[in-house]
């Protein structure tokens, strides 16, 4: 699993797993910002869409909790 907003080096990441692992990638897009969330966007967003980007979060983190590897960037401080 990678996890992160730099959309440009997941996708590398994932293409190196896919050939040198054998891994298949899969790209949710349903909620989607270029600059990844953010929470001013979010928050005037429609009833829906705050909805279905909830739910892709809830099933982001029972992707992440049930994964046996997990790939992240060190938290920052």
């Amino acid at each position: 699993m990678i996890v992160g907003d730099d959309e440009q080096l997941a996708a590398e990441i994932g293409e190196q797993a896919e050939r040198l692992i054998g891994c298949q990638a899969w790209r949710p897009t349903a909620y989607k910002l270029p600059g990844g969330h953010n929470q001013s966007t979010f928050t005037h967003s429609s009833y829906e869409v705050k909805c279905a980007a909830t739910a892709e979060m809830f099933v982001d983190e029972e992707i992440m909790a049930n994964s046996d590897y997990l790939v992240r960037a060190p938290t920052l401080t």
